[in-house]
This record gives structure tokens, sequence and C-alpha cells, in this order.
């Protein structure tokens, strides 16, 4: 796949500033990637910068299908987000938040679970103090989710840490 880098960024930018949202634009940001198997410098500062584009557009447009009440292409859109940044908290509070909207809040506990479980995992982390807020009805855009979701699976995590030491 062939990507001018130039024009990737300048139609993010009119995306990001509300003024176009093209459907296979979308699909081309969760696609593309700059000089795929170079590790130069250079290139990886490049790659990184561009993978970060690539999030903020996908998750601008997650929001711009939350306000045109596309709550199913908002979850494909924050999906993409959070399959280039699985860590990124903003795509999954943008997955929960559309999951709540489409009236899928099974998915949403669920989408809540499975991030706090990596983000334990990998980082030894939970979710932030807003996120938490937002999901308990503090403020943000999640405030539909129940309260009861912030406090799954702490048994299943603490057997995994044990059998992880054993191992």
């Amino acid at each position: 796949m062939t990507v001018d880098v130039r024009r990737l960024r300048r139609h993010a930018e009119l995306v990001r500033t509300g003024s176009i949202l093209d459907a296979g634009f979308e699909e081309l940001l969760f696609r593309a990637e700059l000089l795929p198997g170079w590790y130069d410098d250079w290139v990886i500062f490049e790659q990184e910068r561009l993978r970060a584009l690539r999030v903020a557009t996908l998750e601008a447009i997650a929001r711009q299908h939350l306000e045109r009440d596309e709550a199913d292409a908002a979850v494909v859109a924050a999906q993409q987000a959070a399959a280039i940044e699985p860590l990124r908290e903003s795509a999954h509070a943008l997955i929960i938040s559309a999951q709540i909207h489409a009236g899928n809040t099974a998915a949403a506990y669920r989408t809540l679970d499975e991030f706090r479980c990596r983000l334990r995992d990998e980082l030894g982390l939970e979710p932030s103090a807003r996120l938490n807020a937002a999901l308990s009805g503090g403020s943000g855009d999640l405030r539909g989710l129940p309260a009861p979701l912030l406090a799954r699976r702490p048994r299943r995590l603490a057997a995994h840490r044990q059998l992880m030491k054993e191992l």
C-alpha cells in the first residue's frame, strides 16, 4: 500500500476540525503505516508521529459519528484507534461511550473489563480517576454506565498474579 503522508496529514487535519468526514479515509487511517520494517532513528520518530495522528483522527471521527447519532460507526472508529494504541484510555472511553449510546451496556462492561485487565497486566495501573468519575456518573460522556462496573474481577486478577509468581 502506498501512502502519501503529506496528503494524509492534510486530510486528517480537515477531519479533526470537522470540515469533512470521508468513510474511505477511516479505513486508510487504520492501515496507513510509514515504512514498515524500517528501524532508523528518523523513521521511528516519523512512524510515531504518524501513529499519533492516526489515533487522534480516528478518535475525532468517532466523536463526529456520536454527534451524528451513528453509534455503530463510532464504535468501529474508536476500536480502530484502540487497536493502534491498545493502552490509550481515551480510545477505550470512546468505545464505551458509543456502546452505551447504541444501547449495548453488556459490551461496554466487557470493554471496560478488558481494558482494566490489560492496563493492570501490562503496566500495573488502574484506569484514571477521570474515567472512573465518568463511569460513576461524575462527568464526561459515559454517565449511563452503572457504578458496579468499576469493581469487577479482583479475584481473577489476584489468581493471575499468583500463577505468574509460581511460574
